[in-house]
This record gives C-alpha cells, sequence and structure tokens, in this order.
C-alpha cells in the first residue's frame, strides 16, 4: 500500500458512503446487463461482468479511504492486490486477465469471448461483488 502512495497512484480520502453505494449499484447492474447480454453477445456480456468487478473493486478501494489518482484500471488491481495478497491472489490475476480481453474486445477485436468465459466472468462477478459488498458493509458498519 505504502508504494502505491509514494508512487502517487493512489491517494487517501475520506470514505463518502455515497460514492461507495452508487459504485456497487453500477455493479449490480452491469451483472443484470451481462446476464441479459449472454443471449445476444458473448463479448458484451463478458465487458460488463469485468466491468462489475471493477466498480466494486473501486467501491471496496474507497471504503478503506483510498482512491485511485486516475482513473487506471491496473492501479485498482494494484490496490487488491496490496490489500489482500495471497487471499484473493486467484480473483486478482482473473481479474487482470479480464482486463486485458476486455481491452481486445473494446479497442481491437469483435466475438473473441467464448459462451463459456462470458458465463466464467458472470458468475465470478457475482461471486466477487458478493464477497466485496459484504466487506464494504462490515468496515461501514464499524465507523
Amino acid at each position: 500500500m505504502q508504494e502505491l502512495l509514494r508512487k502517487g497512484l493512489i491517494r487517501q480520502a475520506s470514505p463518502e458512503k455515497g460514492d461507495i453505494e452508487n459504485l456497487i449499484k453500477i455493479a449490480e447492474q452491469d451483472i443484470l446487463v451481462a446476464e441479459k447480454l449472454l443471449d445476444t453477445s458473448y463479448d458484451a456480456s463478458f465487458t460488463h461482468s469485468y466491468n462489475a468487478i471493477l466498480q466494486v473493486s473501486r467501491a471496496y478501494m474507497f471504503a478503506n479511504g483510498y482512491r485511485p489518482r486516475e482513473e487506471s484500471h491496473t492501479v485498482v488491481i494494484q490496490f487488491l492486490s496490496a490489500v489482500f495478497g495471497e487471499e484473493y491472489s486467484e480473483m486478482i490475476a482473473l481479474f487482470d486477465r479480464m482486463r486485458r480481453q476486455r481491452n481486445k474486445v473494446t479497442y481491437e477485436m469483435t466475438n473473441i469471448i467464448t459462451k463459456y468465459q462470458a458465463e466464467y466472468a458472470l458468475g465470478k462477478a457475482k461471486e466477487f461483488k458478493k464477497q466485496m459488498k459484504d466487506r464494504i458493509d462490515a468496515k461501514l458498519n464499524k465507523r
């Protein structure tokens, strides 16, 4: 964490409950959209699942009193890695792979996500959102 602060990638900030709740709502909405898009576009469904993970991760970051200096997805991943280490290492590695795939889908190619990948991403987004929301709720209720 200290290295991210020292490098200026993140900054300390007071947790704003409204901002945190909005990010969680965005994540929940993205999960709903990802479910609906499974029959239409695996790429789009995958992208929404990725965004749900990103937004709930940002909510967790905010709840812990930090914000990224820039809207960099990689900084959020680095933050999660610094906070959780081995506990969530598989999920964080998956999140980073999803980030790279999402970049390809968004900026380079189309129709590269399989049905399995879209469904797997959606399942992981639901699982991770619940885990992070539980942690956020516990954190905010301590205050």
